[in-house]
């Protein structure tokens, strides 16, 4: 089959084919380099990073303070009633994926919003979430994934915790 490569005998599919797969190579080397380049960088192994199994960063965290101003945009709200904003360091990086942003690294602090509040998640908090959060005090360690956002209009926070799990 090689021999047809580079001959006038070889036909438009045989090319197509060809572009296709070295596209495909390229492509996934490329993804295999920026991996790596970027646990280098952040000072974690390679075994860390794993972009198919976190949409952000897996850490291990704490909180350092709880911010008590509540939301006034909307009074109904769950965060209008609770806090939902936190300062946490990074204690460690578990797995790192697509929305892991340069901010989030071992030994960082940084002001977190928590999309289901610091409270404990309740009933009358969230009627239909199935999900069932303890709630994080001061001092709390708890491992998340965190999502970071590089457009500041898109929330007003850079970094977002959906869900976490606190560590007795």
């Amino acid at each position: 089959m090689l021999k047809y490569f580079g001959t006038k005998n070889m036909n438009t599919t045989q090319l197509f084919i060809l572009i296709w797969f070295l596209i495909i190579i390229g492509c996934n080397l490329n993804k295999d380099t920026i991996l790596s380049n970027k646990a280098k960088r952040l000072n974690v192994t390679d075994a860390q990073i794993s972009p198919s199994e976190v949409s952000g960063c897996k850490v291990k965290a704490k909180i350092i303070s709880i911010d008590t101003l509540k939301s006034r945009n909307n009074p109904d709200s769950p965060c209008s009633k609770n806090p939902c904003i936190a300062n946490i360091k990074i204690e460690e990086i578990i797995k790192m994926g697509a929305l892991c942003g340069p901010m989030l690294y071992q030994g960082a602090e940084l002001k977190v919003y928590f999309a289901f509040t610091l409270s404990e998640t309740t009933k009358e908090l969230f009627p239909d979430l199935i999900a069932h959060y303890p709630g994080l005090k001061k001092n709390d360690t708890f491992v998340t994934s965190i999502e970071t956002r590089s457009e500041k209009n898109e929330h007003p926070y850079q970094a977002i915790v959906y869900t976490y799990e606190k560590i007795e």
